[in-house]
């Protein structure tokens, strides 16, 4: 037998959690377009001033002694809109305490609970776990990023800690 998650345990009674997962979900799928199209770019650009071409032959050749740009620089902001999407689910968890007190006031009602977790659970757990998901996800894009990087950058204009120069990057920025 199938089991289904029941997300409404989970949301503000009587709140349209439906109308949320769908604003997350475009926010997903426009931070995956915004990056891939952006990194995409920088990187075929950076790609191309590796060659030349030849006026005798057609060809593109590879220039002597060229360097790949950095990979720190070239993810430069391309992942910027995942942890802007899940700073904007701390509004949605302040939105889901807001609903509680709104009309008949039933933050009362949810703090004489026999379980007294009930209303944080239902105001912080899809914010909470759709932020994790974005930033999960914007780690899962920096992986298949410098996955591409290391594979279309031929091995002579690699620079050594590519993946190092990453994190020491975000440290002085």
């Amino acid at each position: 037998m199938k089991r289904r998650l029941d997300l409404e345990r989970y949301a503000p009674v009587g709140y349209d959690w439906r109308r949320e997962l769908k604003f997350f979900a475009g926010g997903l799928i426009g931070a995956f377009l915004y990056g891939t199209l952006r990194y995409g770019l920088r990187l075929r650009s950076a790609y191309d001033s590796l060659y030349y071409l030849s006026r005798t032959t057609g060809q593109r050749i590879l220039r002597e002694g060229v360097v790949m740009e950095d990979f720190a620089v070239l993810i430069d902001r391309c992942l910027s809109a995942f942890p802007l999407i899940a700073l904007m689910m701390a509004f949605f968890a302040v939105l889901h305490y807001a609903y509680h007190r709104r009309g008949s006031r039933s933050d009362y009602t949810m703090r004489r609970l026999p379980d007294r977790w009930e209303m944080h659970r239902r105001c912080l757990a899809i914010p909470g776990t759709t932020a994790l998901i974005c930033l999960i996800a914007g780690f899962a894009m920096l992986l298949i990023y410098y996955g591409i990087y290391m594979l279309v950058t031929p091995e002579q204009c690699l620079t050594q800690g590519q993946w190092a120069k990453i994190w020491t990057m975000e440290v002085r920025s």
